[in-house]
């Protein structure tokens, strides 16, 4: 079989005019919800501002075989000469999911992801490449990492995030039932029945009310549930709640969207958003009010949600990077998600590499320095 041909797509036209082929491959692939072209397209038209559009699009007569989307940013070097660096779409933004890569059309594989690659490593105007977010154990890291090395640079693999999942039996009963005796208590039945006594009702949004009040309401949760902590949370950028309103849409009309409401007297008091896709239901964000932090909305949603996630026939509930004491009781696996950096030859490549590579290890390793008294 003859290798594929790769092309670069740089502007936001040639993307609009992959979304058939790219729905396609991303199908064939089984690849995450976070490379499919309307997460991709919809973070791009957010977070586009001092990035350049590199897509590698791989063809075998003239059917697309498999797509890698790419931007180059930069990276703060020298006065006035930042280190260009190649990125895969979606990463290093305030947004930041998980399972990050190419899709690959099932009948392109042979051939398809080293000329990906060699593509990306041959593309113009880059001083380093930092992937993130790979799925572990992901042929394409394997195949990256090779074709580095014939392209003489030394790749150098760097670790990701462990991400807890919960793996889902045929039944709610049965995951249930798989839960230490206390948890069964104290997160599922408890939370459920303070709910029904107190007349919640649990649903899943399904076009009432409107789309954009429950983006609405989920951001105002999300904001009072971090109200008076000092760390930085979401939906409170712009360009995080215009992404997250369009991406919503778009992968709405999909049927993909999951947002699992909990209401009381009416009004939504939690939202569990997610999205679905491939028999994987993956959590992205979650929003309660605070003043009925005793009734634990957050468990009692997450129980439902995994229910109603088990009842379309899903067989995995992922959680997402960040380590939560709440993901702890639902989860009963891992996976994993690694990276790879690699340095053209170069004034700013070689900067570039000392400062992240040697500098700051030594740095985050010194002991502090001591302090006199007074």
């Amino acid at each position: 079989m003859s290798a594929p041909e790769v092309g670069l797509v740089t502007t936001a036209q040639e993307l609009d005019a992959l979304g058939a082929d790219w729905e396609r491959c991303l199908i064939e692939s089984g690849a995450s919800i976070f490379v499919s072209w309307e997460w991709q397209r919809s973070w791009w038209t957010h977070y586009a501002a001092g990035r350049a559009l590199r897509i590698a699009v791989a063809r075998r007569e003239g059917r697309v075989t498999g797509i890698l989307p790419l931007y180059v940013g930069t990276a703060p070097l020298l006065p006035g000469a930042p280190a260009r660096v190649l990125r895969l779409l979606g990463s290093g933004a305030d947004t930041s999911p998980d399972y990050l890569g190419p899709v690959v059309a099932a009948d392109g594989a042979e051939g398809t992801l080293d000329a990906l690659c060699r593509a990306a490593l041959g593309s113009p105007g880059w001083d380093a490449l930092d992937f993130t977010d790979v799925l572990d154990g992901s042929p394409f890291m394997t195949h990256l990492e090779a074709s580095c090395r014939d392209a003489g640079l030394a790749p150098v693999r760097k670790p990701g995030a462990s991400i807890r999942v919960a793996r889902l039996p045929g039944t709610w009963a049965e995951y249930v039932a798989s839960l230490p005796t206390d948890a069964r208590t104290k997160y599922v039945r408890r939370p459920r029945k303070l709910w029904e006594r107190a007349g919640g009702r649990f649903f899943t949004w399904s076009g009432d009310p409107p789309l954009d009040a429950v983006i609405d309401r989920l951001a105002e949760l999300h904001r009072l549930r971090w109200q008076g902590r000092a760390e930085r949370h979401a939906f409170s950028s712009p360009e995080y709640v215009g992404f997250h309103r369009d991406v919503m849409h778009a992968l709405a009309a999909r049927g993909r969207l999951r947002l699992y409401c909990l209401a009381l007297n009416g009004a939504i008091v939690a939202v569990y958003y997610c999205y679905a896709l491939g028999g994987e239901i993956s959590h992205f964000q979650v929003g309660f009010d605070p003043q009925y932090h005793s009734l634990a909305p957050g468990h009692a949603l997450a129980g439902y949600a995994i229910e109603q996630g088990i009842a379309e026939g899903a067989r995995l509930f992922g959680m997402l990077k960040g380590e939560y004491p709440h993901k702890q009781v639902w989860a009963n696996d891992r996976r994993g998600t690694v990276g790879l950096r690699a340095y053209r030859p170069g004034l700013r490549g070689g900067l570039l590499r000392l400062r992240r590579e040697l500098v700051a290890p030594a740095l985050r390793s010194a002991p502090p320095e001591p302090v006199s008294g007074g």
